[in-house]
């Protein structure tokens, strides 16, 4: 056994020797999302939307469990997001979510006929990671208590972006001529 383990994620991979069916679509979609999944999380997780999971019966659980969502769309994503608060809370009680979290490549999947993703779906979808960013990361859960330095970080993003977006325009309203005197136009 593997106590470490707090959950098994199932993995819709399309490895040789499985037999995976998925529309490209749907393949896509998934890939980009679990791409910004892994950047809000800070963990390489390859398939969060995947219905096959299975969970350990602990306290970790329990907290996990012990309040509504904040959506239905990515519920699974914010489960980790409060675990990822619980172990930061409880530092060496529980592993860290690298660890707890195992991602099982399936044998077999086939996507179900007739389910359709919406462009409403989608768009509830990064809805949903961002709120799942301001209550989990931006503030600590389950104390809704405001992370100084996350806050902190945004500010600094907010005014490099400002800036970046000052300078463009100030090249666009002068023109290259007025900027580059090497330029040969």
């Amino acid at each position: 056994t593997h106590p470490h383990i707090q959950m098994v994620f199932g993995a819709r991979v399309g490895l040789l020797g499985r037999e995976v069916h998925r529309s490209l679509k749907r393949h896509y979609l998934g890939r980009v999302f679990a791409t910004l999944t892994s950047l809000l999380l800070g963990l390489a997780i390859y398939d969060t939307q995947c219905g096959a999971k299975l969970f350990r019966r602990s306290p970790a659980l329990e907290l996990m469990a012990s309040q509504e969502y904040l959506t239905r769309w990515v519920f699974d994503v914010e489960m980790i997001a409060r675990y990822i608060n619980a172990q930061q809370q409880a530092a060496n009680d529980l592993p860290v979510a690298s660890r707890a979290i195992f991602e099982f490549p399936l044998e077999r999947w086939v996507d179900v006929a007739g389910s359709k993703v919406r462009l409403k779906d989608i768009f509830m979808m990064g809805v949903g990671l961002l709120r799942i960013w301001v209550v989990y990361f931006l503030h600590e859960w389950p104390s809704g208590k405001l992370r100084k330095q996350a806050l902190l970080r945004i500010l600094l993003l907010v005014a490099v972006l400002a800036m970046l977006l000052a300078a463009t325009l100030l090249v666009l309203r002068l023109g290259l001529r007025g900027v580059c005197l090497m330029c040969p136009f």
